[in-house]
């Protein structure tokens, strides 16, 4: 390996290593964005092509991982709302309304819970406005956010694995192609989990 090599390769995992510190910090979406971002300077700065498909993966990563949301979200927050005072009615039609749940529509950048768009797309509210009842309001999102909650644990285990993995696939062989690959087999992975099938 020649030396310019292996400053590219000591200069990639120094940008892991940064990433990973900053995990805790960030949502898992802004985790892996942030990831992205520094990949796609870094090919362009040092113009280091062999990354430029791994750049690529990321943005699938992040595109990925708000599927994964809205493939739980509507169950998880229907499983939470049982625990409820809600009477058994309502709850049934606010399962359906929670069917609509989506990251695109009701969620920002941060996976929070935007409630004037939540509200508005409910066939429900309407009636619980009817009720008066802010106490069925907190309720309901109490349980979007304790389901949001969850979900949000597990794409930062998953986005925390696959930094972790990515860096120890580096420093192990030093090389870009392994590097490459082992973040292609992760987004395959998540790929199959979210779609059901493989690519």
């Amino acid at each position: 390996m020649s030396d310019k090599q292996q400053i590219i390769i000591d200069d990639l995992i120094l940008i892991l290593k940064r990433v990973i510190a900053n995990v805790k910090n960030m949502q898992p979406r802004r985790n892996i964005y942030y990831l992205e971002e520094s990949l796609s300077d870094f090919v362009s700065d040092r113009r280091c092509y062999d990354l430029m498909q791994s750049a690529l993966q990321i943005s699938l990563l992040r595109h990925l991982m708000d599927k994964y949301f809205d493939n739980k979200i509507a169950t998880l927050a229907s499983q939470e709302l049982e625990k409820t005072s809600i009477s058994p009615e309502i709850k049934n039609m606010i399962k359906r309304d929670f069917q609509s749940l989506n990251f695109d529509n009701h969620f920002d950048g941060d996976y929070v819970l935007q409630l004037d768009e939540f509200k508005d797309s409910m066939s429900s509210s309407k009636i619980i406005e009817n009720i008066g009842s802010t106490e069925y309001e907190i309720q309901i999102i109490e349980s979007i956010e304790r389901a949001t909650d969850k979900i949000i644990q597990e794409l930062e285990e998953i986005s925390i694995r696959i930094i972790k993995n990515s860096l120890k696939e580096l420093e192990e062989t030093g090389t870009l192609e392994a590097f490459n690959n082992n973040l292609l087999e992760s987004v395959k992975e998540i790929y199959k989990e979210v779609h059901g099938w493989a690519i």
